[in-house]
């Protein structure tokens, strides 16, 4: 159980006091169990024997998103943590992550209320997210369907071969390519009326 875990890391924290990987897993645990000022604290004390280190970092930016549900918060330490280490693999992931989420938010919101500014604010968040993980083949995708809403089509379907040349596994993206193509020859029909 949580409980039991919880017990046997406070103990090997007893034992070996300057052990960050052990101070990582109880605030693990802690933020799992859903007690984020505990792990807050777990955290705060390995800072102070450890000093800034990347995976303190990322850890409170983990827990910031799942306990927290606070992504400000988090892309703000994540950032801090880019500064330290930019290429730290679960850091730029989250990050990207992160960017992806918002700009998947504003581009539901942008479809539904038919808002330019949103959908363009949707493509800045999918730029955000490549310039930290520049093979985020979904945030290529998104960016794609930003566009498509915007009648931006050449733009759009640019962006969907990027993201199928980093997901050659997702094969459905051809059709979504196919649908683009579609949709930009009827608009030119369309205006040529």
């Amino acid at each position: 159980s949580l409980d039991e875990a919880l017990q046997e890391l406070r103990r090997a924290l007893d034992l070996h006091p300057r052990s960050l990987m052990v101070a990582l897993q109880l605030a693990t645990v802690h933020g799992t169990k859903g007690d984020k000022p505990r792990a807050l604290e777990v955290l705060r004390q390995a800072e102070a024997r450890h000093g800034r280190v990347p995976d303190i970092l990322y850890a409170r930016a983990d827990l910031e998103l799942k306990v927290g549900n606070d992504w400000a918060k988090a892309r703000t330490i994540l950032r801090e943590l880019r500064e330290l280490d930019p290429d730290h693999p679960k850091g730029t992931r989250l990050e990207a992550d992160i960017s992806v989420g918002i700009g998947r938010a504003h581009l539901d919101q942008g479809r539904e209320k038919r808002d330019g500014d949103l959908l363009r604010r949707a493509v800045g968040h999918f730029d955000e997210a490549l310039q930290v993980r520049k093979d985020h083949w979904e945030a290529h995708l998104l960016a794609g369907d930003a566009l498509a809403e915007q009648a931006r089509y050449g733009e759009a379907r640019r962006r969907y071969r990027q993201a199928r040349a980093l997901a050659s596994s997702q094969r459905w993206i051809e059709g979504v390519m196919a649908r683009t193509a579609a949709l930009q020859a009827a608009t030119v029909a369309r205006r040529a009326e």
